[in-house]
């Protein structure tokens, strides 16, 4: 399990593990039982997330695509640095702005991102 990414993380399972999911995720994931119920999915929230403590800023804007981070440095008014690599640019915006921004912008992008597009010619991830 990799959990260097995410500020929550969360487990989902049928009913009928969630009594016993508790055992093979760590204490600060959280965990959501899902189950049937005359033909309606319910949810259950067994556990809330806490604050993942393995979670670092540059693992999650690894995730990020070029076109994404060219929106961040956009936003931050910042150079375009069109022919540098995601680590220099990487670099750049931990030097220059805020974590907290940072994290908000970083989430709201991967929470915009059209996934439909992984994997087609042309996507600069």
């Amino acid at each position: 399990m990799n959990d260097r990414y995410y500020d929550e993380n969360y487990l989902v399972v049928g009913s009928t593990h969630a009594l016993h999911s508790s055992e093979h995720v760590p204490a600060y994931w959280g965990i959501i039982s899902v189950e049937l119920i005359k033909g309606e999915v319910d949810f259950y929230r067994v556990r809330e997330a806490k604050p993942n403590p393995k979670a670092k800023l540059k693992n999650k804007m690894s995730l990020l695509w070029k076109s994404e981070f060219s929106h961040i440095l956009a936003e931050n008014k910042m150079p375009k640095y069109a022919q540098k690599s995601k680590k220099f640019i990487t670099e750049k915006l931990i030097d220059k702005v805020p974590e907290e921004i940072l994290h908000e912008q970083i989430s709201e992008e991967l929470f915009e991102r059209d996934y439909t597009i992984w994997g087609k010619q042309g996507i600069s991830q």
